[in-house]
């Protein structure tokens, strides 16, 4: 049975609205049922044509009105769907009253296309809603329509046991039901008594075979091997049963996990997914991803309920100092009065007057005694007394103070003048820290008033102080933590925790960035060398034609090893970065169509040949083929650098702006463009050019993008993967050209596409600074990387063990990726979790009570 994304149920009476809504998913490359489409004329058995497809949709979306909830048929509709378990996702296109909804789909969340809630609603933001909802637990949605065709198809046929299922599908139809429990939609009566007796069934065959050959045995140990095999039986079913409850249990876990860290207790998440990993061999994929995703993100690193340890002072943050000292031991800054500030020494003897500084920029106390003197003295000898939002560097030379507005005001102590005044907060600052080197600034802003401390939503931001720009900027607190101090690096927060007491450090940036370095330039693209030995970014200081162009040269440690500067330019802004095949020099195409090699090291350029013409439109991953642009015959020429040949000629008339050859030289795409708009992708065969091969988005308001088509070849011209406007990639099999899989969450404009040089895996770049890489051939997310910078440029390592990223603001990055067995090694070393205990796994609701505890309690 065909299967479909969405079946529509709607009142005729919203029909335009209906095509409208429907038009947009077709749109976005879902499959929708829908009725004046899906019904062959001249069927008899309308209802039947319904129910089937009902039946074969993964969400049942309602469309309600007050028109609907008077239709019986709509109604009838409604009802079977629920039989089935269908997936609801109401959505409200005239008001209703909710008292007359029915029950099935009162209670979950809908979505509104009419003014609610103080929200406009508008068609553009529903649908996005829609989409996500859509989208939303995918794979175990299709799952469940594909196991329901099959069950209901054995239950029409008098539950005939051909229709059974058997082997490796049996097997993961148990998993599947092992887990299905714990997703929405549950699996029907139907599917649980479909997949039991398949099984009863398989091992009825088994049983058969073994009694045929029982036949030829003597009958004096016929009843010892019915036994036997009845014993191994039984344990069999027992071992899959238990295997079930522990996968059940590990899969709870890891959803427990990715809510606890949502809420903000980053650490008991972390805790919970580790448990998930590791509580079963081989556990479920899922509680494997969840690991790799919360294993490496900012957070809680240790939590400390006692005093500090002593190799804390490692990281810039001494338990013994003053937390609002300037780092050396004869000054502290004083608020005397909320007006007026004083840079003390030890003795509480003024060194030096303040006022003309701050004025009355200063909010308050964060819970500090009124009898200021006394408790500036003990926080002199105690960091676990509240702190002023007020800071001065060790040097004596600026001071940080927040304000009820939301400002943190940097002042020169010399000058008396204004130094500096960020934007970033949307509450109250009420906490600022430099590091003990002056170079990072820590601002804590907090809804929390001095009468009322159980309100607690916070922001914490973390600013260079060379380049007054944000490091990190979170704000996923609900509990009270103080701000105490910021390490030397800036990568490291000190909290004090007031429940339960104590002190936490915190990450301050996603474990898996190596290093991060910035150029302040715009970044065109980044690569890898063919050995990974280096990486390289391009960066232009304009974008007029043909501008000159720096390479910046690094190690794999983030070191620079060498810069091209005002290197000649090419007449492609986005021309990509390409290697000759020793991988030591840049090839380089110049305006007056010489070709050089730029060695990276040294900078010796060394001419090597000619291209017929300047205009490069793009090339081939290995840099081996470029595809140039002949202005005068209105013509693509594909031109193959080393062999100094061209390989094949065809005309410009319909060409884009952007175009791929594939490694091989084989195959060409590009985006192709009629009347000023995008209108596909097309592909090329350069060995027989007499018509595309392939063409991908036939209509612009699929691809959705005016302008470009982002697309990329596999290393090997096994796929083709190119993006659609919603931020899906999708993949197509070159040998067939069909589409593989589709790779799903990105959810923006594509700005880059890369393979790994293997082809397992497909990095993207959303414009908004959001990064994903998935696995090829699941089209499972590995990773996802967030605040990536502005359009990013992405590249993977020869390894596909790293990748790099270039933004437009000059910054540039370098990630580490690691298997589940790599990221759980990490996680125990670099994480000190306490293991969780009974009461932690009932608390979290994963089990009822102590009885059936898996853990030491």
């Amino acid at each position: 049975m065909a299967t479909s994304d969405v079946f529509i149920s709607y009142r005729r009476k919203d029909v335009e609205f209906v095509k409208q809504l429907a038009g947009s998913l077709a749109q976005q490359q879902r499959d929708v049922w829908v009725d004046w489409e899906d019904i062959p004329p001249g069927v008899s058995d309308f209802s039947r044509e319904i129910a089937r497809g009902i039946e074969s949709a993964h969400t049942f979306l309602v469309v309600l009105s007050p028109d609907y909830l008077e239709s019986e048929y709509c109604l009838h509709e409604l009802e079977y769907a629920d039989q089935l378990n269908k997936r609801m996702l109401p959505i409200v296109f005239r008001p209703v009253d909710a008292e007359q909804v029915p029950a099935c789909i009162r209670s979950i969340n809908w979505v509104y296309f009419v003014p609610h809630a103080g929200q406009s609603n508008d068609f553009s933001a529903a649908f996005q809603a829609v989409c996500q909802a859509i989208d939303t637990d995918y794979d175990h949605v299709r799952e469940h329509t594909r196991l329901l065709a099959r069950a209901l198809d054995w239950e029409n046929n008098q539950q005939n046991a051909s229709f059974l299922l058997s082997g490796a599908e049996l097997d993961a139809a148990e998993s599947w039901l092992a887990t299905a429990a714990s997703h929405t939609p549950p699996p029907t009566d139907v599917q649980t008594d479909f997949i039991l007796r398949s099984r009863q069934s398989q091992t009825r065959r088994q049983r058969q075979l073994l009694g045929g050959a029982l036949v030829l045995l003597a009958l004096a140990v016929v009843g010892l091997i019915v036994a036997v095999v009845a014993g191994v039986e039984a344990r069999q079913q027992q071992m899959i049963a238990e295997r079930r409850a522990a996968e059940t249990l590990s899969l709870s876990a890891a959803n427990a996990a990715v809510d606890a860290a949502a809420s903000g207790e980053y650490l008991d998440g972390l805790r919970l997914a580790h448990f998930a990993a590791t509580y079963i061999d081989n556990p479920p994929e899922q509680a494997q991803q969840t690991l790799r995703q919360l294993a490496f993100q900012p957070g809680t690193r240790y939590a400390y309920f006692d005093d500090l340890p002593p190799d804390m002072n490692v990281l810039g943050i001494k338990p013994g100092q003053s937390v609002r000292s300037s780092g050396q031991s004869d000054t502290i800054l004083v608020s005397d009065d909320e007006e007026t500030f004083t840079i003390r020494d030890a003795d509480n003897q003024p060194i030096m007057d303040l006022n003309r500084l701050i004025g009355s920029a200063f909010m308050g106390y964060m819970g500090i005694s009124e009898d200021i003197h006394p408790a500036v003295l003990s926080a002199y000898e105690n960091p676990l007394v509240s702190s002023p939002a007020m800071d001065i560097t060790p040097d004596r030379d600026y001071v940080a103070v927040g304000t009820e507005q939301g400002l943190v005001i940097v002042q020169n102590t010399d000058s008396a003048s204004e130094y500096w005044r960020p934007d970033g907060h949307t509450l109250p600052v009420d906490g600022v820290r430099f590091s003990t080197d002056g170079r990072y600034l820590a601002s804590r802003a907090s809804s929390d008033t001095l009468n009322d401390m159980s309100i607690s939503d916070r922001e914490f931001i973390v600013w260079d102080t060379e380049s007054w720009e944000p490091v990190l900027q979170f704000d996923n607190f609900r509990q009270q933590r103080d701000l105490v101090a910021v390490s030397d690096d800036g990568l490291h927060l000190l909290f004090l925790e007031q429940s339960p007491p104590g002190y936490t450090l915190w990450d301050v940036r996603d474990s898996r960035q190596q290093w991060q370095l910035r150029e302040g330039q715009l970044i065109m693209d980044v690569a890898f060398n063919p050995d990974g030995n280096y990486l390289v970014a391009a960066n232009l200081f304009t974008l007029r034609m043909r501008p000159p162009r720096d390479f910046h040269i690094y190690d794999t440690d983030g070191q620079l090893i060498n810069s091209l500067t005002g290197q000649p330019g090419v007449d492609a802004l986005d021309m990509p970065i390409l290697f000759s095949p020793d991988g030591v020099k840049l090839r380089q195409i110049r305006d007056d169509g010489d070709l050089v090699e730029v060695d990276i090291l040294t900078g010796e350029t060394t001419r090597i040949g000619r291209v017929p013409q300047p205009y490069i439109l793009g090339s081939s991953m290995n840099g081996r083929f470029v595809g140039l642009q002949d202005y005068d015959n209105s013509e693509v020429l594909i031109w193959d650098v080393d062999d100094a040949a061209e390989v094949a000629r065809f005309s410009s008339a319909d060409l884009g702006f952007t175009l791929t050859v594939s490694n091989d030289g084989r195959y060409v795409a590009y985006d192709a463009r009629e009347a000023g708009e995008t209108v596909g992708l097309v592909v090329r065969d350069l060995m027989d050019m007499t018509a595309a091969v392939a063409r991908f988005g036939d209509l612009a308001a699929d691809i959705g993008i005016v302008g470009t088509i982002t697309h990329a070849f596999g290393p090997d011209a096994q796929v083709l993967v190119y993006a659609s406007t919603s931020g899906d990639l999708r993949v197509i099999e070159m040998d067939t050209w069909q589409e593989q899989t589709i790779l799903r969450g990105l959810a923006d404009r594509v700005s880059d596409i890369t393979v790994s040089a293997d082809g397992q895996r497909v990095a993207a770049a959303g414009e908004s600074g959001t990064v994903m890489i998935w696995d090829v051939v699941s089209g499972s997310d590995e990773q996802r990387i967030t605040n990536a910078g502005a359009v990013p440029k992405v590249a993977f390592a020869p390894d596909g063990e790293s990748l790099m990223i270039g933004d437009e603001q000059g910054n540039i990055a370098l990630w580490r990726f690691a298997g589940s067995s790599d990221v759980l090694a990490w996680v125990e070393q670099n994480r000190a979790l306490v293991p969780l205990t009974c009461a932690d796994l009932i608390q979290a609701g994963l089990i009822a009570s102590p009885e059936n505890c898996p853990v030491a309690p």
